[in-house]
């Protein structure tokens, strides 16, 4: 399971201190883990999680076209349905830990996740961003009388948006720092 290990292991850091600090998702505040059992625990709890994740996601497939054809509400549950379970195991995962950026400004938090991210990634998640957000002013530029739709875009457009700025912030403090040209 060399896949699923690259994947957990993309989650775990080690800062300066040599603390293992556990990042969720790509941008997200750090987690200190406090101890080697307690690593050893979130690593094969996420681990688990992945792979209930990916069954989940496979068993959602052929639902898909189901519950579109039902309604647009519906549909929007099936995201919610989709994205609600890794909230809710990261809220009882992490509820505990120590934040590893508190007492932190926001723009240290942003120079200190800019050097532990490679820019490549950066850039893909500006571009997705950017796409996000101009998918949701063409869906509300498209059909601006359909509330769901309009409400679904600009969510997405919030959402996209913030990330992309974040996203941009740590680019700039990329380039301050010398790691692009």
């Amino acid at each position: 399971m060399g896949f699923l290990d690259d994947l957990v292991n993309k989650a775990f850091q080690t800062d300066q201190d040599g603390r293992r600090i556990f990042h969720p998702v790509l941008l997200s505040q750090g987690y200190i883990m406090q101890s080697e059992a307690e690593f050893q625990r979130i690593r094969k709890n996420l681990k688990i999680f992945w792979v209930i994740s990916f069954l989940w996601f496979l068993g959602l497939l052929p639902l898909i076209p189901v519950i579109g054809s039902q309604g647009d509400l519906r549909g929007a549950i099936l995201g919610v349905y989709f994205f609600m379970p890794f909230e809710i195991w990261l809220y009882f995962q992490c509820r505990h830990l120590k934040r590893a950026d508190e007492g932190l400004m926001f723009h240290e938090r942003i120079v200190k996740r800019a050097a532990k991210v490679p820019i490549h990634l950066l850039l893909v998640y500006e571009i997705m961003s950017v796409g996000f957000v101009v998918a949701g002013i063409l869906i509300i530029i498209g059909d601006w009388r359909h509330w769901l739709y309009s409400l679904a875009s600009m969510v997405a457009i919030g959402f996209f948006g913030y990330r992309g700025i974040i996203a941009a912030k740590m680019l700039m403090a990329k380039r301050q720092q010398g790691n692009i040209n």
